[in-house]
């Protein structure tokens, strides 16, 4: 009975029962469909698994997607999509990755406090890059998930990625040693991320990849 409880609030928390689909597939047509009943079920199947399975699998099902720059994908320099924009388009950037699976993973129960997006540097890439971390604990370092590192690894095995600052959806923190965040501020002053957590209806890409039905 729990168990069919779980999958009913999930069902809800992913927008069935609500027009959120319908925005989906009017915004970005037959391709978005399929990924997003895709989705769904995979994060059904995912409902009571350990929380490494949860991770992985995740991982996974997004870094499936394409890279795309914004520029290509949205006429600007800096776009951060929601989850149902970035499930709908079938492609994003680095923090689009990031975003969708920090919000597939909250549908999954994992709490808020655990998980941080990072934004961080990579010595071998001109430009700045978005990973989320899961901290399984307060004394372990977190895991890392990657669209560019399919592997799970944690932070001190990835000596490439400088962590320059963190946030959830309720706090901002600035990293000034490694993973280890020493100044807190408020979240409310993250315009940008502010806006996607705010975002209610999706926004027309400049182009939709089609569904990839083999892969996910």
């Amino acid at each position: 009975m729990w168990k069919t409880l779980r999958w009913v609030s999930l069902l809800l928390l992913m927008g069935a029962g609500t027009n959120l689909e319908q925005q989906i597939i009017k915004a970005y047509g037959e391709p978005a469909s399929v990924r997003f009943s895709q989705w769904k079920q995979h994060l059904l199947a995912l409902e009571g698994q350990d929380r490494a399975t949860q991770l992985q699998q995740v991982n996974r099902f997004f870094n499936q997607f394409h890279e795309v720059e914004d520029s290509i994908m949205w006429s600007e320099e800096d776009y951060w999509a929601s989850a149902p924009e970035f499930i709908g388009s079938g492609a994003g950037d680095c923090e689009d990755f990031a975003i969708a699976k920090f919000d597939s993973l909250l549908k999954l129960g994992v709490p808020q406090q655990r998980m941080r997006l990072i934004y961080v540097k990579i010595a071998s890439r001109p430009s700045y890059h978005v990973v989320l971390a899961y901290y399984p604990s307060d004394d372990k370092p977190p895991l890392i998930l990657d669209n560019l590192n399919p592997e799970l690894l944690p932070a001190d095995k990835r000596a490439d990625l400088q962590p320059i600052f963190s946030f959830n959806a309720a706090k901002l923190w600035l990293n000034r040693n490694r993973f280890s965040p020493t100044q807190e501020q408020d979240i409310s002053s993250f315009s940008r991320w502010r806006q996607v957590l705010e975002r209610r209806k999706p926004r027309q890409p400049n182009q939709v990849i089609e569904a990839r039905h083999d892969t996910f």
